[in-house]
């Protein structure tokens, strides 16, 4: 019986740890992402703030799948969604359909995606099969030391978002994602696209 008793303790153990581990993310391999109730979680928490007259955007280079440097002062007069996502980020990836849909809808306009992953280690890998197999098109970026994300979001929430208007100034900083969050967003995207 005693045997039996322990079992069904360390059973029980597991599952709580396991139940705490689903509720609050997958930490990065280096530990310092974190997800919290900002990713989506049963919790329903996103934080969105838009900022009136903006903040300079800080300025970065980073290297895309290919190998190709992009810096953020290469899409000056664009309006830019800066966007930090991981492979192993559930709510990162439900948010990615609104922004292939926005990229369609209003790259002629001016506006352009920088997904920048903040996978490292053996994460890093899945990376390009990950955005491929869901068919995304828009510049995605490796963050492996996680400089930039240090940058915009020293949190480190994921996913988390800035964007950026035409003059570089960063007009919104989403953390989270849940479901209609979308549809300020694209509201916001549509009247910067507009301001000259």
């Amino acid at each position: 019986m005693t045997s039996l008793g322990t079992r069904h303790g360390r059973c029980t153990l597991l599952v709580l740890l396991c139940g705490a581990f689903l509720w609050w993310g997958c930490p990065s391999e280096g530990g310092q992402v974190k997800t919290g109730p900002f990713s989506g979680s049963a919790s329903g928490a996103s934080k969105m703030s838009e900022i009136k007259d903006g903040e300079t955007a800080p300025s970065f280079s980073l290297k895309d799948l290919g190998g190709r440097s992009h810096s953020l002062s290469q899409y000056k007069g664009k309006v830019v969604l800066v966007n930090f996502w991981a492979t192993w980020c559930e709510p990162c990836k439900k948010e990615f359909p609104h922004f292939q849909g926005f990229l369609d809808k209003y790259r002629k306009q001016g506006f352009e995606i920088l997904a920048i992953s903040i996978d490292e280690g053996r994460s890093v890998s899945a990376v390009g099969p990950t955005v491929r197999r869901l068919g995304y098109n828009f510049t995605t970026l490796l963050d492996t030391e996680g400089r930039v994300v240090g940058q915009f979001n020293p949190k480190r929430h994921c996913p988390y978002s800035a964007l950026v208007d035409r003059k570089g100034r960063i007009r919104l900083r989403h953390e989270g994602y849940n479901p209609g969050d979308e549809v300020p967003l694209e509201k916001l995207i549509v009247r910067l696209l507009q301001e000259k």
